[in-house]
């Protein structure tokens, strides 16, 4: 089983990071969450995700299907995919993909998500509407405004 974390051990490994949410800028909905295997991010989810964005019909990036719905919905799937072990009541409520809101250094406000991987001490970026790993600079990190797990 993948490591479980809480809301709290989240925001400490995202200090870590460098990544300090103000001012309520934080969500977590669930008692606890369990994290993800990068290969399978990489391997597995990535293509279940493409799929799923081409049977809704959702895949092209338009004003009424941007960023931030990409984010959201990366995020769910990850949920959806969990919740198949809903017969498991000991194993984590959630997923540990989050929505992560941020000031991009090229096209300026962006929404990606934030990944707990392999180790609640691991963070990586994710660029949903690609599933590539996002690599963000010092200054991008520091920019996260919101962050909802």
């Amino acid at each position: 089983m993948r490591n479980r974390f809480t809301a709290i051990d989240a925001m400490g490994a995202m200090h870590k990071r460098g990544v300090n949410v103000l001012y309520g800028g934080f969500r977590a909905a669930d008692k606890d969450y369990y994290t993800l295997d990068a290969k399978w991010l990489d391997e597995v989810y990535a293509e279940w995700y493409m799929r799923w964005l081409d049977s809704l019909k959702v895949k092209v990036y338009n004003s009424k299907w941007d960023c931030d719905d990409y984010a959201r919905l990366y995020a769910c799937g990850i949920q959806v995919c969990w919740s198949l072990n809903r017969d498991r009541p000991d194993l984590p409520e959630g997923g540990g993909a989050a929505e992560c809101w941020y000031t991009d250094r090229t096209i300026g406000p962006h929404a990606i998500n934030l990944c707990f991987v392999d180790d609640i001490r691991e963070i990586i970026f994710v660029e949903p509407q690609t599933c590539r790993v996002k690599d963000l600079s010092d200054v991008e990190i520091k920019s996260i405004h919101f962050v909802r797990l």
